[in-house]
């Protein structure tokens, strides 16, 4: 079992790093048009860093809870914080990451409809 838990480490900070850079990347064209509005790049990068972010640590506060809950209210082992920990840390790289991809693209050639 001792072997599995470095996978599992990894793991989990793949995890939060793919769903957040295919969560950021889905929103491509919110953040065109708030470019072609006028938006500056820090603004529209700080907002889906900061929207990704918040969603990314309700969902690590559910599933602490619900494992809270599973170990009928006894403590949780440090591997479970840790795990939870580097899930936000690749959930924040992944962040970075899809915002510096969306950003380096022209907005309107993300608008534009490709056939």
């Amino acid at each position: 079992m001792e072997a599995l838990y470095p996978v599992a480490l990894a793991l989990s900070a793949l995890i939060g790093a793919g769903l957040s850079l295919l969560l950021l990347l889905q929103r491509a064209k919110e953040a065109a048009v708030l470019r072609v509005l006028g938006a500056e790049r820090t603004r529209v990068a700080g907002a889906l860093c900061l929207e990704q972010g918040f969603v990314s640590l309700m969902d690590t506060a559910l599933g602490l809870a619900a494992l809270f809950v599973l170990f009928g209210g006894a403590p949780l082992p440090a591997s479970a914080l840790l795990c939870a920990g580097l899930y936000l840390g690749g959930a924040a790289l992944g962040s970075l990451l899809a915002a510096v991809l969306i950003l380096s693209k022209m907005p309107l050639e993300m608008l534009q409809v490709k056939e």
